[in-house]
């Protein structure tokens, strides 16, 4: 008797956890697949990803210089019957003034209220003439995973927690950052990368403020290049925030 009250207690135990061990959310609903990083491509580009994303969604393609300037761009909106997971194939034509740049593509879904909600990126060699050497692009889906908070959760008291564990693909902070539903950001936080490529597990509090209801919020996670002045990463997830 006192061995299967034991083997009760047990199970009661282990019911009571189960909600508490929340899935983790991971940055897979986007994957650039080609051209991946230091391919050598010449116009148009053949771009290939896979995306997840829901009905009226934007799908954003933006081709830069090291300057800043935009050489090329596509917006497209996602059909509203579609499937939620697509792949998405285009072809994004250029002009240069020289024989080579450096060029950065970037691919990113924008929610309704146009925040980013994940953009994958690849530096490129641009040519106006010659032929194609193209790399597939190494995964950068499990760049990011969040145990804390998840989808939807509706939090309150002026902070919320956030924990997980990062890659970052270089040695640049990564940014925490609280976006609403009008674009605004409320609250920050960054984190030290010190080596690219290291996995770093986090647990940081990141404060909000300008909140006097519930609000629709996107927790963006994102690193930024220092040549291109871009996002080359970001993933997101949807929560809603109380004072």
């Amino acid at each position: 008797m006192r061995a299967l009250g034991f083997i009760l207690l047990f199970f009661v135990l282990v019911g009571l956890r189960s909600p508490l061990s929340a899935e983790a959310v991971r940055g897979a609903s986007l994957k650039l697949i080609t051209p991946g990083e230091g391919s050598i491509v010449t116009s148009p580009i053949k771009i290939s990803a896979q995306v997840q994303a829901q009905p009226q969604d934007l799908i954003r393609v933006k081709l830069v210089d090291r300057s800043g300037s935009v050489i090329s761009r596509q917006l497209f909106l996602v059909n509203p019957s579609g499937d939620a997971i697509l792949n998405f194939t285009t072809s994004l034509a250029f002009e240069i003034p020289r024989e080579t740049t450096d060029g950065l593509l970037m691919i990113a879904v924008q929610d309704t209220n146009n925040r980013l909600v994940a953009l994958r990126s690849a530096a490129l060699i641009l040519q106006s003439d010659g032929e194609n050497l193209i790399n597939v692009q190494s995964s950068g889906s499990d760049w990011l995973t969040i145990t804390k908070p998840q989808p939807g959760e509706k939090l309150q008291g002026g902070a919320i927690d956030v924990e997980g564990t990062v890659i970052p693909l270089i040695d640049r902070p990564v940014f925490f950052e609280l976006i609403t539903n009008s674009g605004g950001q409320i609250g920050w936080k960054q984190l030290a990368v010190e080596d690219a490529g290291v996995p770093i597990e986090f647990n940081i509090t990141v404060p909000y403020a300008y909140i006097t209801q519930e609000r629709d919020v996107r927790l963006v996670i994102r690193q930024t290049d220092i040549f291109y002045g871009e996002n080359i990463i970001l993933d997101s997830v949807p929560i809603y925030l109380s004072p």
